[in-house]
This record gives structure tokens, C-alpha cells and sequence, in this order.
């Protein structure tokens, strides 16, 4: 039994040889067009082929535990909201309504208050 070997294969050279080859390509795309394009921004393509790094938030949210815990009631309760609106909307659609206005009205308070809360009150804590 013969065992296939793998080639083993440099990410960083593909990915260079990939970023040389985007640039000759858009240096050849607007080779005719003078004063259009500046060289500068053909060739100022560093690592435009290869992924893109994400920075990680490394600060802890101060009670981070306990303001997932309102989000998650804010979303029962948008939910317990519709469901009800949903449930007079089968008897009366006028009072359906009348519940989905109320619901909006005091939804933009909730959403105000939770804006307030981060930015003024939890964002100090840290």
C-alpha cells in the first residue's frame, strides 16, 4: 500500500503571489486612462486577497450578565406582545391596531431606555 503525500502549502505566498497579481491585473485595467486612476491607489492594495484580520473588544462589559438577562426580557416581551395582538386581531382587527400602536409607542420608551442606560450609566463602570 503506497501512502499519497501532501504537499504542504504556504497560505502567506499564495496569498502574496494572489495580492502581485491583483495589482499587475489593475495596472493593466487602466493603463490607458491617464490621470483617471492615480498609480497610487492601483498598488495600495495590501492584503486585498487575503482575509481580512478582526479585532477582538477585549473590555468586559460591565454587568454584562445581567444586561443580556433585560435582553432577553425585552425579547419575551415583544414576542408576549404580538402574540396577544395577534390573538385580538382574530376577534376585532380595529382593536389588533389599537394594541400594535400601544405596543410602538411604548416600545420606543423601552428602546430609549435601554440607550440611556448603556451609554450614560454602564458605559461609566467600565
Amino acid at each position: 500500500m503506497s501512502k499519497k503525500s501532501r504537499k504542504v502549502v504556504d497560505k502567506s505566498a499564495i496569498n502574496e503571489v494572489l495580492n502581485n497579481k491583483g495589482k499587475e491585473m489593475l495596472g493593466e485595467a487602466f493603463e490607458g486612462i491617464n490621470g483617471v486612476v492615480p498609480l497610487g491607489a492601483i498598488h495600495n492594495m495590501e492584503g486585498s486577497f487575503s482575509q481580512q484580520k478582526q479585532t477582538v473588544n477585549e473590555t468586559i462589559p460591565a454587568l454584562g450578565k445581567e444586561w443580556s438577562k433585560l435582553d432577553k426580557a425585552c425579547d419575551i416581551l415583544y414576542k408576549a406582545v404580538y402574540d396577544l395582538a395577534k390573538g385580538v386581531g382574530r376577534i376585532d382587527k380595529k382593536q389588533q391596531k389599537e394594541v400594535e400602536g400601544l405596543w410602538k409607542y411604548t416600545e420606543s420608551n423601552i428602546k430609549k431606555f435601554k440607550e440611556l442606560v448603556s451609554d450614560e450609566i454602564l458605559s461609566k463602570l467600565q
